[in-house]
């Protein structure tokens, strides 16, 4: 989806590894939204515009997976306000 001059991602990193999503937007000239350590502009957002939508995991007692899933913050729905059910 893309409003406004930002576009919005769905990524499913491979690793765990630290600021991972940060890192390779900014190196493919596309930084995140309020992220002035990687060249993204704190203009319209005051923090990262990155959220987690839903994590899986698996229970350590029952073994069963458990997902959770949370919406997108207001603060970053506001940078799509062309775009509804977001």
């Amino acid at each position: 989806m893309y409003s406004g001059g930002y576009s919005l991602l769905e990524l499913i990193p491979e690793t765990g590894r630290t600021h991972q999503i940060r890192v390779h937007c900014a190196y493919i000239g596309y930084p995140l939204a309020g992220d002035d350590l990687y060249g993204g502009s704190t203009e319209h957002i005051k923090r990262h515009a990155l959220h987690c939508g839903e994590l899986t995991f698996t229970e350590p007692l029952t073994g069963e997976p458990v997902t959770l899933v949370s919406g997108i913050p207001e603060d970053m729905r506001k940078l799509f306000p062309a775009i509804r059910g977001i």
